[in-house]
């Protein structure tokens, strides 16, 4: 379903059965970068978490929205298994809200809300976790959970999705956050 967005149209999750399947597929020996705007965004009590973005096809990678009201992003080092999570404090998402997820192997990851940073793990991995769960970019839901996907199924808006294979920095960031409207475009690392 689509809605009225940040920027023209959003796409509308029901809680239920909205979701979107791609074949986009980061390598886990590559660095990654999501950014998307999010609103209206409603705990449906089914899980703790319910996901935004997840990459589980060869890259063990995900953002959620939790029952406390907090953006939880988590990668998984691949050689000792280990977690390098990061995770707001409580948001209002009654206003549009950007959110930005970066994945460095060499320097960590790092969440930034409104164009902030709020919370960073400095821990390095040689690689992401490799795990064969769904087909790629999962927007909405969690197939590695089963069938249904409900429990972790996204209840909600999410607008303007950017996903890069590089590690942004802080001023990508803010230029994100403070971008106009512009024309759908496929870019290949347009912070490069």
């Amino acid at each position: 379903f689509n809605t009225e967005g940040k920027f023209g149209f959003a796409g509308a999750f029901n809680g239920s059965s909205s979701r979107i399947t791609t074949n986009l597929i980061t390598p886990n020996t590559q660095d990654l970068s999501w950014s998307f705007w999010v609103k209206d965004l409603v705990h449906n009590g089914s899980s703790s978490d319910n996901t935004l973005l997840l990459n589980y096809k060869n890259n063990y990678a995900f953002i959620n929205y939790t029952s406390s009201n907090t953006i939880y992003a988590n990668a998984r080092n691949s050689s000792t298994n280990a977690n390098v999570d990061v995770q707001s404090s409580a948001i209002d998402t009654s206003s549009w809200t950007h959110i930005v997820f970066v994945s460095s192997l060499s320097s960590g990851s790092f969440l930034y809300i409104d164009g902030a940073l709020v919370d960073s793990n400095t821990a390095s991995m040689p690689s992401r976790l490799s795990i064969n769960y769904g087909s790629g970019l999962e927007i909405g839901w969690n197939p590695a959970e089963g069938s249904p996907f409900t429990s972790y199924a996204l209840d909600g808006k999410i607008d303007q999705i950017r996903i890069y294979d590089s590690a942004i920095s802080a001023a990508n960031v803010t230029a994100l956050y403070n971008e106009i409207e512009c024309p759908a475009v496929a870019v290949t690392n347009a912070f490069n």
